[in-house]
């Protein structure tokens, strides 16, 4: 492993420690509706993609663009839903087969996942399925005709606005480009 991805691999626990000292203070009336996570919390108002999140946990292109960026906008916990929760473990999982990180470096990032949701840093959502993607059979109607439509970005962006978000963080620019397309304040952090 080059010395590069060893300084990764030692960011990763520095990563889940700073987004959960971030979270703390966010927190503190229990929330009985949450499940595992157990603190009350104001309203999400942002939707985090898939992209976002693997640059929280797995280091690379966009790690330090997306520290930066959760450093700027606070505690606010990430919503996460069982896409997301397939879409990231998978990611995971596949950049330790690839050899990106070494296995025992992608189990531990695996329990940083699940301490996040036990500390409410990542809030657990459920998704009304048929209707979520009903709502992305409705975007990729509007928009399929002139913009590039992949059927997971279209799911998180039916999520996002059946979750009345108001914005869309994703470093993908097509899924930018559609976010913006459907009214939410989309960014790619810097």
């Amino acid at each position: 492993m080059d010395q590069a991805r060893a300084a990764g691999q030692t960011e990763s626990g520095q990563i889940r420690r700073s987004l959960q000292s971030q979270a703390q203070p966010a927190f503190g009336k229990t929330n009985p509706r949450r499940g595992r996570n157990a603190h009350a919390v104001a309203p999400v108002k942002t939707y985090f993609d898939t992209s976002y999140l693997v640059a929280l946990y797995v280091p690379n292109d966009h790690t330090a663009a997306a520290l930066r960026h959760r450093e700027r906008s606070g505690p606010e916990p990430i919503l996460f839903t069982p896409l997301h929760r397939l879409e990231l473990r998978t990611t995971v999982r596949q950049c330790a087969h690839s050899r990106l990180i070494g296995q025992e470096d992608a189990r531990q990032i695996l329990r940083h996942i699940e301490e996040d949701l036990d500390d409410g840093t990542l809030l657990h959502e459920p998704i009304e399925w048929t209707k979520s993607l009903r709502q992305a059979e409705l975007v990729a109607e509007r928009r399929g005709w002139t913009m590039t439509c992949r059927s997971l970005d279209l799911w998180h962006l039916a999520v996002a606005l059946a979750s009345e978000m108001v914005a869309f963080v994703t470093f993908d620019q097509d899924q930018l480009a559609l976010a913006l397309a459907e009214g939410l304040q989309a960014l790619t952090p810097p």
